[in-house]
């Protein structure tokens, strides 16, 4: 007699999240966070009124009125008749993209499962919010290529041509790319300190440029003052460019979001169906929540729940609108956009 059949079982341990914890990765979005963190700026081009205003718009438009920077002429006769200068006004409606998610849990399930219920709820959490995440960041990537500058006087293109609005810097300009930038940033008269949005490609390059020391005869260090760096996975290459940027100065573009009232409210049908407002983790967003319980025949879920044809339901779902919003040009093709790109090549 053996009792090598009977020890011879899996040795399962409860989920632990620590071996698949490389299955799931947070990315980096540059993206989204710049959009988040130009938006919270005190020099931001949503005011607080706007902000506010947004916030309490669903179901509804928001139209923000603007007027152009119209051209005068100086004369150089005195006059009785003063000639008009009437403003030009226009007014911008805001559009909102609705973004939506969520999962069932099935409490029963996990009575005599080795993922517990907890274990189980997180991981279908982290997976929206890191599809969401990359969502955003994908929407404030497309919002700054759809505003790029479109306007190249030859006081730029005399330093870099441009393909297709965006600036085109071969590997021996390179090195000296930040302290052209500047200069590229002040003849459109946008001056002070700018935000960089990247390929994750460009780092090499921002780490061998600012680390050649006063020491160095190469010493590229003086450039890079004034200039803040994300980088992000969704921002992605043409053929034979090595990175991609994007350029601009502080308080350029701005997002806001807003939610369904009845989560605002926080509606309730007893404890069955439950609207709430809810902080978000990763997004760092207040979003929508929707709530629900309910019977149901859950045998058909998966090979662990065949016995389950009547068991207890409940339903998450997290929404929210989300408008992106940039600075607004009355005449893209003649006067410069705060929103420059450039491309370095491989060559």
């Amino acid at each position: 007699m053996s009792l090598v059949d009977s020890l011879m079982q899996p040795l399962r341990q409860e989920y632990s999240g620590q071996l698949d914890k490389f299955e799931m990765r947070q990315s980096r979005y540059a993206g989204y966070d710049l959009f988040q963190k130009q938006t919270n700026d005190a020099s931001g081009i949503l005011t607080p009124d706007v902000r506010s205003a947004v916030k309490k718009s669903f179901g509804n438009s928001v139209v923000i009125p603007v007027l152009n920077a119209d051209s005068v002429t100086i004369g150089n006769v005195r006059s009785c008749t003063i000639a008009d200068s009437e403003n030009t006004s226009k007014l911008i409606t805001l559009t909102f993209v609705t973004y939506a998610f969520g999962f069932t849990m099935t409490p029963a399930q996990h009575y005599n499962n080795d993922v517990k219920y907890q274990a189980d709820f997180n991981q279908k959490l982290r997976k929206y919010l890191l599809q969401f995440a990359s969502t955003l960041d994908t929407a404030c990537i497309n919002k700054l290529s759809t505003d790029k500058n479109i306007y190249w006087p030859s006081a730029i293109t005399n330093i870099y041509s441009q393909t297709g609005n965006a600036l085109q810097v071969s590997q021996a300009q390179s090195p000296d790319f930040y302290n052209n930038l500047t200069s590229i940033m002040e003849t459109l008269d946008f001056y002070g300190n700018y935000d960089i949005v990247a390929s994750t490609s460009h780092n090499p390059l921002v780490r061998r440029l600012t680390n050649q020391g006063a020491n160095n005869n190469t010493n590229q260090v003086f450039q890079f003052n004034g200039y803040e760096w994300g980088y992000t996975n969704r921002l992605t290459n043409g053929a034979g460019i090595q990175s991609t940027v994007y350029v601009m100065p502080k308080g350029a573009v701005a997002m806001e979001n807003r939610n369904d009232p009845d989560a605002v409210m926080g509606s309730k049908v007893g404890d069955a169906k439950i609207w709430s407002e809810v902080e978000v983790p990763l997004v760092n967003l207040k979003m929508g929540s929707y709530y629900t319980k309910d019977c149901s025949d859950r045998s058909m879920v998966n090979t662990g729940t065949t016995g389950l044809t009547r068991s207890l339901v409940e339903g998450f779902e997290w929404s929210t609108d989300v408008c992106y919003v940039t600075a607004y040009n009355s005449a893209p093709s003649t006067k410069g956009s705060p929103i420059i790109k450039a491309e370095i090549s491989n060559t």
